[in-house]
């Protein structure tokens, strides 16, 4: 099962589940320096691994190097992971977690035949990950509720909400938004999304382009809105005992508007993301083949390419949307 030494190989000689593991979530953060995986990516993938490790040393304690990693002990792992799922108390887990836990395991071995590490994975892995989810529950703000929130938020917080319900954009959306991304004349954005580096274009309605004029930053570089500090709505950096650490201003006013009395959704467990599924909801309702289109999802649920028109048509769907949010 180990592949032979190549002197071209930097990871050569290396026989250590513990070190291996760390070489590949090396090798994932700087996959997140070059902009191919976000820091999220790689802190789930981080502990999801760890979980395995962990597994290991308390049932496996002599199981040290890759080459005695055997098919039955991944066989185990999955069957007690499974066990975990909807078991109730602190180690109940979901149908997502558990997916997400096998699937890290899968994604480790297969770099490790990928670097020449490995000359085959343990056992077949194409199926290991295999989880039949459960179709999610549609989770979303009603227009009443989105009307309600926005009428009671402050001025930059009902920009925050304008945002998402305009151009369905998240926190790190919102927070990452720049300048020269929006014509200022049309009010068209063009930018990357995030999440998937799937190109999306937007256009601002009326009152979100006089909001964005009114609260943008002084500083032409950089983010175009910031905290009433100065510092980036949001961020993400590895501490020194390598956690993701996340500062997110956009969720925090929202969920400080949530517990507000005149909110009144202090206990609701819906969050700002949960703004943009009520855009694309009502999307949904009328233009079902444009939903993909206005979340930027990744291109194996949507078209590989659109044309004028079609972004032309999202226009007119989100045109609607001002008024029908009160805005």
């Amino acid at each position: 099962m180990i592949a032979s030494n190549d002197s071209g190989n930097p990871y050569e000689g290396e026989r250590r589940i513990s070190a291996l593991a760390d070489f590949w979530l090396a090798h994932r953060h700087k996959q997140t320096e070059r902009g191919e995986l976000s820091l999220k990516q790689w802190a789930e993938d981080k502990t999801k691994l760890e979980v395995f490790r962990k597994f290991l040393r308390v049932n496996y304690a002599g199981v040290v190097f890759i080459d005695q990693l055997e098919p039955s002990i991944l066989n185990r792992y999955r069957d007690l992971q499974w066990n975990f799922v909807d078991c109730g108390g602190e180690f109940q887990i979901s149908k997502a977690t558990l997916k997400k836990r096998l699937d890290s395991v899968a994604k480790w071995l297969t770099w490790l035949v990928d670097q020449n590490i490995l000359k085959e994975l343990p056992k077949d892995l194409r199926t290991y990950g295999r989880v039949k989810l459960d179709k999610p529950k549609p989770l979303f703000w009603t227009v009443d509720e989105c009307k309600s929130l926005a009428t009671k938020a402050s001025k930059r917080t009902r920009l925050y909400i304008a945002l998402a319900l305009n151009l369905g954009y998240t926190q790190k959306d919102i927070g990452t938004l720049e300048a020269d991304m929006i014509d200022w004349d049309t009010g068209i954005v063009i930018r990357d999304r995030h999440k998937t580096g799937v190109p999306s274009k937007g256009k601002l309605w009326h009152s979100t382009l006089k909001m964005l004029q009114k609260h943008r930053n002084s500083d032409p570089k950089g983010p175009l809105l910031v905290g009433t500090n100065g510092l980036p709505l949001y961020t993400e950096k590895v501490n020194d005992k390598g956690n993701l650490i996340v500062n997110d201003s956009v969720r925090l006013a929202f969920n400080q508007l949530k517990q507000t009395k005149k909110a009144g959704f202090k206990e609701d467990p819906r969050s700002f993301k949960h703004l943009r599924k009520s855009a694309a909801n009502e999307i949904e309702k009328a233009r079902p083949e444009l939903t993909e289109l206005f979340l930027a999802h990744a291109e194996a649920g949507m078209k590989r390419h659109y044309v004028s028109q079609h972004f032309e048509e999202l226009f007119a769907e989100t045109d609607k949307l001002e008024s029908l949010y009160g805005f």
